[in-house]
C-alpha cells in the first residue's frame, strides 16, 4: 500500500502495517502461533461429541521456561492479551464480550518465547450460548463453549483496521503477532 516498489530478489522484511511503519509490541515476549490436531480439525467439529469425550478443551501452551518465568503451572488459569487487544476480550457485538482465558499445558513440544493453541475451541455461538429459534429457547451446550480462542489477540493493522497482513503476499499474517499471558 505504500506504492513502493518490492525487492526483485528473496528478502527479509521485517513485519510491519500496511503503510510501512514497525508495529509496536510494547515488549511483549511471547509469539503467538495456532495449530490444529486431528481431535478438532475445523470450527464445526465441536459439535461431534464422540471428540469431544476424547479431548474436551485445548489449552494454552508454552515451554517449561516460560511458565516458571510467568509464575504460571499446568493447569492454571491465564488470560492472552496484546497491543491489538490489552483487556483480553474477544467483543461480541451488541455490548457482548467473551474473555480471552484458558487453561496452561505446559509442555516441551514448544520453545521458549513461543505460545500455542489448538484451533476449533472456544466457541461462543453454534450452540455455545442459549438462542431463541422460532420463537423457543434453546439453551447452551457448554461442552462448545470450553476451552480458549486467541485469534482477538493477534495484530490488527492500525491503519486498515483489519487484521494484519503480510505485505509481500497479501494473506492474514497469524505468526507475528507478540502477547502477554498473564495469570487468571
Amino acid at each position: 500500500m505504500t506504492g513502493q516498489y518490492l525487492p526483485g530478489i528473496a528478502t527479509w522484511i521485517p513485519i510491519q502495517d500496511s503503510l510501512g511503519r514497525p508495529l509496536d509490541h510494547r515488549d511483549a515476549p511471547l509469539h503467538l502461533i495456532t495449530h490444529r490436531s486431528m481431535v478438532q480439525t475445523k470450527s464445526r467439529t465441536i459439535s461431534n461429541y464422540w471428540l469431544t469425550d476424547i479431548q474436551p478443551e485445548n489449552f494454552i501452551e508454552m515451554s517449561l521456561a516460560d511458565a516458571r518465568r510467568l509464575g504460571l503451572r499446568d493447569g492454571d488459569e491465564a488470560y492472552v492479551l496484546s497491543t491489538s487487544n490489552p483487556d483480553a476480550q474477544w467483543d461480541l457485538g451488541h455490548g457482548q464480550t467473551r474473555p480471552l482465558r484458558g487453561r496452561v499445558r505446559i509442555t516441551s513440544r514448544i520453545r521458549p518465547g513461543v505460545i500455542s493453541f489448538e484451533l476449533g475451541w472456544g466457541h461462543w455461538a453454534y450452540g455455545a450460548s442459549p438462542q431463541v429459534i422460532d420463537g423457543q429457547p434453546a439453551p447452551a451446550d457448554f461442552r462448545r463453549s470450553r476451552g480458549i480462542h486467541a485469534n482477538a489477540a493477534m495484530d490488527v493493522d492500525p491503519y486498515l483496521r483489519s487484521p494484519l497482513s503480510d505485505v509481500v503476499g497479501g494473506s492474514v499474517v497469524f505468526y507475528d503477532t507478540k502477547v502477554y499471558v498473564v495469570k487468571a
